[in-house]
Formats: structure tokens, sequence, C-alpha cells
């Protein structure tokens, strides 16, 4: 059974020495920390740090084991500490670097969607392009549309003209009467 188990009340060796330790610096400490009764109110005392007085108290092999004991206790933290430090550094390094991967995602699929956007654009010019040279232009059956197809024709064939000197020449001639003749 671990002695970290729940419910288990038995100490380790470490942990009694370590008790013992503490309770024997602490009554060190009262102690030396009274004002004996044969002292004169005159008498300067030097206040020392009751670790100091209890350390110089005890000089056998419980205070080495103690000492060594609470060295590696704080070795432990200072490590368990360090590491906790470097962890944290290192979690938000690459919370950083995720964050920027993101961004840096985001960026190219917008520049994507922006590209493609960009190509139907151009496409559906070119396709309204390609549809407006293949149409030919339907002309109404009157005076007006016969006029613009006969400057179509004659654009076509490079011939200079324009629609008021074709409809002054058909208004001279016939005066716009598509069954006129002339005898």
């Amino acid at each position: 059974m671990s002695a970290f188990t729940p419910g288990n009340r038995r100490l380790k060796k470490a942990h009694k020495v370590s008790i013992a330790a503490v309770a024997a610096a602490g009554a060190a400490a009262v102690t030396l920390s009274l004002v004996p009764g044969s002292a004169s109110a005159d008498t300067e005392t030097k206040a020392l740090a009751s670790t100091q007085v209890a350390w110089a108290a005890n000089t056998g092999t419980a205070q080495n084991s103690v000492t060594e004991s609470l060295t590696q206790q704080h070795d432990a933290v200072s490590r368990m500490a360090r590491a906790e430090a470097d962890a944290k550094v290192e979690a938000a390094a690459k919370a950083k670097a995720a964050a920027q991967a993101k961004a840096k995602a985001a960026a190219k699929a917008k520049a994507v969607a922006k590209a493609k956007a960009d190509a139907k654009k151009r496409a559906a010019a070119k396709a309204a392009a390609s549809r407006a040279a293949v149409r030919k232009p339907v002309y109404p059956n009157n005076l007006d549309g016969w006029i613009r197809e006969a400057l179509d024709i004659m654009k076509k064939h490079k011939i200079p003209g324009s629609y008021e000197g074709i409809h002054r020449n058909i208004m001279r001639e016939s005066s716009g009467n598509p069954n006129a003749i002339n005898n």
C-alpha cells in the first residue's frame, strides 16, 4: 500500500524525520528567544533568526538528513516551477504560431477566392463579347431600319456615309415611300 493512497495514515521515515526536525527547531527557537530572568533590562540582546539558532543547536545526523531533504525539496520545487514556466512559454509560442498559420491560411483562401471571382468575371465578359460578335443585328421593317442596315453594309465595305445624308436622299427621291417608281 502506497504512502500517498487516500486513507493511508502511515508516515515514511523521511516524513517522520522532517516533522521531528521542524519540532526541534521550533522548540529551540522558542527557548532561545526568551530573555533569561537573570538578564537586566539594560543588556542588549542580539536578534537572531530562529532557523539559524535551531541549526546551530542541532549538530547531529538528523540535521544533515533534514538539510538534505529540504535542499532536495527546494530543488524539486524549483525544477517544477522552471518546467511549468517553460511549458507556458512553449504553449504561448505554439498558440502564436497557430494563430499566424491560421491568419496566413485565411489570407491565402481570400486571395484564391478573389482570383476565382476575377476569373469568373473575365470569363463572363469574354462570353458576352463572343455572343455579341456572333449575333447579327435585327433591323425593323421601316425607313429607320432600312437606313441603319444600309449604314452597316456601307461600313463593312468601308464606304463613307451618314444617317442624315441617306435620309435626305430618300426623302428627295421617293418621299420615304418604298413602293415609289421613277419612270
